[in-house]
């Protein structure tokens, strides 16, 4: 039995015995978690916080100290410890006895980040502890409207500080408004200057289609921070279910199998999974040809070069249980990343995986009846760059898919796949200049889709 604790600190223990692979995987992401160094990993915010604490108690120089105290609130914040956070913030303030009259540039920060804890406490106040389906909606009305009001009121107060000296600040005034609609005095109450005119918010009227929060009803209303989500039919019996990653490094994955009444029975247990954690991003598909989807779980998105952390491979064994393959079928790999494609490239039937890491060498596992070789330097496809996004797409309709990069920092890349010098074999040409698609220098999401059916797939790049 492996034991582990649930994005919520639960501790868990498997109910069914778990495999070899998984265990070694169970092993290797504990070891992670318990020798991981805060300091690296931007996201550890207790550990982070303690450290700055710790340093500004013994900081002689007042503006390090300072700094210090600083850096404590935005890790008490980001760590949910709302309270401390706004009492830290409002003690510097006084300390550095600094008013609507002398507010500079340099001392704003300090006013945003306080701004950002009262509302946050009104959120946590309200939509998580008394969460209902109108909850963080926007335009917030109804049952969403906030019960305890100390959070966004202390909000509106200090925003009203920030927009007096600068006027132009346009997230100020979009949170602004955001805070009086918690408070119901939308748009009555908003100071006229800094009113948002109520058309901005209002839900799409034209559409048949009310969406509502309906987790609460259907068991699937769990806590947990960014990470990724599969809905698919797991098991194959006509039902969706869901499978959800949590991106803390103890976070464990969860495992939500529906049941023929619409509710969803939380599996994890049972699933095999227990210790299986972490994961900013999940994708699926069946690589084995068994008739059941699979999953990958991407690791290390966002936390930095020392953040070598290894996907996993779970197979999906069809009975609502899963196994970690990820090292017996060859595809350890301990770089970050957040993103990954599922593409059969060479048309042999057996689906391959390209993995993008960040700024390490991406790789191209290439699918061998079920067993991956790692092949990118083969095909030119071993590049480095802090890459955010990767998609398949047959751009020419030949029949074989092409493959779309976008990175932060760096031209994003399109290489066509193209027949090789043996019949049989594939290529890729790297023809990003010439299909102008470079730009935005600083992208995320990629998509392949036919904008104006036409026949050929169009691509769309969000920029940051």
């Amino acid at each position: 039995m492996k034991s582990t604790c649930d994005g919520d600190g639960t501790v868990l223990i498997s109910s069914v015995p778990q495999t070899k692979g998984t265990l070694k995987m169970v092993a290797l992401l504990d070891s992670i978690n318990r020798h991981a160094n805060p300091e690296d990993f931007l996201v550890m915010n207790t550990q982070r916080g303690i450290l700055f604490r710790k340093r500004s108690e013994t900081e002689t120089d007042p503006n390090k100290r300072l700094i210090l105290y600083f850096q404590y609130a935005q890790e008490s914040l980001n760590a949910g410890n709302t309270d401390e956070a706004i009492n830290v913030l409002k003690q510097l303030i006084a300390a550095m006895k600094i008013t609507v009259d002398n507010l500079t540039p340099a001392y704003k920060p300090l006013y945003d980040l306080l701004a950002i804890a009262y509302m946050r406490k009104g959120e946590l106040e309200n939509c998580a502890v008394n969460h209902n389906p109108q909850s963080c909606i926007i335009p917030i009305q109804g049952d969403g409207i906030h019960k305890l009001t100390s959070g966004s009121s202390s909000a509106i107060e200090v925003y009203k500080t920030i927009l007096t000296k600068f006027p132009d600040d346009l997230q100020s005034r979009y949170l602004l408004n955001i805070a009086y609609m918690t408070l119901g005095k939308y748009p009555n109450e908003v100071p006229k200057q800094w009113l948002i005119e109520s058309g901005v918010f209002t839900q799409n009227k034209t559409s048949n289609i009310i969406l509502k929060d309906i987790s609460a009803k259907k068991d699937v209303d769990m806590n947990g921070i960014s990470g990724g989500c599969v809905v698919e039919d797991l098991d194959n019996d006509g039902l969706l279910d869901i499978m959800a990653s949590s991106y803390g490094l103890n976070d464990q994955l969860r495992y939500m199998h529906q049941q023929k009444d619409g509710t969803f029975k939380n599996e994890t247990l049972s699933s095999g999974l227990v210790g299986i954690t972490g994961g900013l991003n999940l994708i699926h598909a069946d690589y084995n040809n068994d008739g059941f989807a699979d999953i990958v779980v991407l690791r290390g998105g966002w936390w930095g070069k020392n953040a070598r952390f290894p996907f996993s491979l779970l197979k999906n064994n069809g009975n609502n249980t899963f196994e970690d393959v990820t090292f017996e079928d060859g595809l350890y790999s301990p770089a970050p990343t957040q993103t990954a494609a599922w593409g059969d490239f060479n048309n042999d039937g057996w689906l391959d995986l390209f993995v993008a890491h960040e700024n390490y060498p991406c790789q191209l596992f290439l699918n061998e009846k079920g067993k991956f070789k790692e092949v990118s330097a083969q095909y030119g496809l071993n590049i480095t760059a802090y890459v955010k996004g990767c998609v398949w797409g047959d751009i020419n309709n030949d029949g074989y898919p092409d493959l779309f990069l976008s990175t932060l920092g760096a031209p994003n890349k399109l290489w066509i796949n193209k027949p090789g010098a043996i019949a049989g074999q594939r290529k890729f040409e790297d023809i990003s200049k010439a299909a102008g698609i470079e730009e935005p220098l600083y992208s995320f999401p990629a998509f392949f889709f036919d904008f104006d059916n036409d026949g050929f797939d169009d691509s769309f790049c969000v920029g940051l």
